[in-house]
């Protein structure tokens, strides 16, 4: 979260330079807040361009970065708040002696933090090329069982074989990871080279994508792949694609794309000579898929699965015959619909009861926690889950971490969401745009990317809610707190001091806050960090004395006849 947190100390530091709080005897020089402000401004350049690099040094920096924005944060803040609250001269001078010292120490870790990053920049822009990959493997088109999406390869393979025209054409399928994209594609690929296509080829493309990779991949997959093609050019290699193509009609599959660039590159090398050439994709980002193929905006949407299907594919993955034994069908059901219809989650769980006691009570200690298991013990359901985020530009992390706190089937108004975005300090001012604005386009991008989806919308056809999926959700919870970015208090979670000390957003679940009040004065302590609390019910008066730096306060449907005095700086109260 390093990017939510310089974003959030440069807004801090320019309120300071622009406002009339730096006429309030701030301890520092105009020119070191300046000088912060350049620092963390470079630290911005740094995260906007790093989260394409993904490398290990990488990663240190953000961590490091994040922990010293913060660092800068609490000295600021702390002195501001004791500064203005202090009655008597002579404490107000100590303290300023005490703040300088630690700003000065943070200043230095600064200035050897922005060396490194510097230095690694430099790395980059003498490096030709830093995405190295191996060759990916041709995917497997074994047989899959497709419970649920009969109808979408029906209309697949109709758009596939079915229609009449003969010029090229690009099909888009799209939605979340672990929706059953490449399984929907796989079966159809299986299908439609069956019919009188004279080339068919599949190639996996990834994020971390090379187009040397993809060519090697698409000749392997068409046979025409020989041993001297590795000593090729990449240029050489397109122009073997191109003519292996050209005047055929061809079958193509590009699973995974996750990059525009991607595309372009090979889209050049598809001839389009009327036989009747057809090119599938499968993306989770809509903007991809329009990037794609802008002529035809229908692209093929993924949906999740009902009830009935969802039941359906359990029993086929769990019991050999495909019928549940009568004494767990109830336990059963309530697990499929905590699933919510993502084939992911249902086949995951039902690989993990698959090795498990086939009893009532095993089944229900498992139902209990169902998404949590899920995450806990289905690996490839966590990396799944992983890439889409690791994808996600840094601007977008925190809101999508913020969005998965909330309760499960909880609908999000969008516009209570992006006020609490801006409150956050997780979204940069634009010249041209307002901060609301702003957090439009985030939202909407989220959506774009399929891990929000959308609630309800309003008469306007603006989105009015938005949802996550539980799973995803699930996902959120266990990310923010290894983040330590935001901490979600339930009746049957304990934190640790070690935990505890680090954190800086608390949200207070609705059956918690009274079996997790002790819990809560001890770990957050009188010398809290908390700058956010979100409550879903009314706190104890107790913990208006932890949270003297509380800036962001969401408490739904809480009168404020309880609210303590004016001694907490609020940024924004939502009620």
């Amino acid at each position: 979260m390093a990017y939510a947190a310089v974003v959030s100390l440069m807004q801090i530091l320019e309120n300071i330079l622009h406002t009339h709080l730096g006429d309030r005897q701030i301890p520092w020089e105009k020119q070191q807040i300046e000088s912060l402000l350049e620092s963390m401004d470079c630290f911005h350049d740094f995260l906007e361009r790093s989260w394409r690099k993904r490398s290990r040094p990488a990663r240190c920096l953000e961590r490091k970065i994040r922990h010293v924005a913060y660092k800068a944060e609490d000295v600021i803040e702390s002195y501001m708040s004791k500064h203005f609250f202090t009655k008597t001269g002579g404490e107000k001078r100590t303290r300023s002696e005490i703040i300088i010292q630690h700003l000065k120490i943070v200043v230095e870790e600064i200035v050897s933090i922005k060396l490194k990053v510097t230095r690694l920049v430099d790395l980059w822009e003498g490096a030709k090329d830093l995405n190295f990959t191996q060759c990916l493997p041709l995917a497997s088109c074994g047989d899959y069982t497709m419970v649920g999406f009969e109808d979408d390869s029906l209309q697949l393979l109709e758009r596939i074989v079915g229609q009449q025209s003969e010029k090229l054409r690009i099909i888009p399928v799209v939605g979340m990871g672990g929706i059953g994209k490449t399984t929907l594609v796989k079966n159809v690929y299986k299908k439609s080279i069956e019919y009188s296509f004279d080339v068919a080829a599949w190639v996996t493309v990834s994020q971390n994508y090379r187009e040397r990779n993809i060519l090697l991949g698409l000749l392997e997959s068409m046979r025409m792949l020989t041993d001297d093609m590795y000593q090729k050019s990449d240029g050489e290699l397109s122009d073997c694609l191109y003519k292996c193509l050209k005047g055929k009609k061809y079958l193509i599959v590009m699973d995974d794309l996750w990059h525009k660039q991607a595309w372009g590159n090979i889209k050049r090398l598809l001839p389009d000579d009327s036989k009747g050439s057809r090119v599938l994709l499968t993306t989770r980002q809509s903007d991809v898929a329009a990037y794609a193929n802008s002529f035809e905006p229908d692209h093929h949407h993924m949906r999740l699965l009902n009830e009935d299907e969802s039941w359906e594919m359990f029993c086929s993955k769990v019991f050999r015959d495909g019928c549940c034994l009568p004494e767990l069908e109830e336990v059963g059901k309530k697990i499929v619909r905590s699933c919510n219809g993502l084939p992911l989650s249902i086949v995951v769980i039902s690989g993990l009861l698959s090795n498990v006691l086939r009893t009532r009570s095993e089944w229900e200690n498992i139902a209990k926690n169902l998404n949590s298991v899920i995450i806990s013990r289905g690996r490839q359901c966590t990396e799944l889950l992983s890439l889409s985020y690791d994808h996600l530009p840094h601007h977008l992390r925190a809101c999508f971490l913020y969005a998965g706190v909330y309760p499960q089937d909880f609908e999000i108004q969008t516009s209570k969401l992006i006020k609490l975005w801006i409150a956050e300090g997780f979204i940069k001012p634009n010249s041209s745009k307002s901060l609301e604005e702003v957090g439009e386009d985030y939202l909407e991008d989220l959506m774009s990317r399929n891990l929000v989806l959308v609630g309800e919308k309003r008469y306007n056809g603006k989105i009015k809610s938005c949802i996550i999926h539980d799973l995803l959700r699930e996902w959120c919870l266990s990310k923010a707190l290894d983040e330590k970015f935001i901490h979600t208090l339930n009746a049957n979670i304990y934190y640790c001091q070690e935990i505890a000390k680090d954190r800086r957003r608390l949200f207070i679940r609705k059956d918690s806050i009274d079996e997790a009040r002790a819990d809560i004065l001890r770990t957050i302590g009188p010398f809290s960090l908390v700058r956010s609390l979100v409550s879903q019910s009314k706190p104890h008066d107790e913990l208006w004395s932890c949270c003297k730096l509380l800036k962001v306060l969401d408490l739904p449907n809480v009168d404020l006849e309880f609210f303590p005095d004016s001694r907490i700086c609020l940024i924004m109260v939502m009620l």
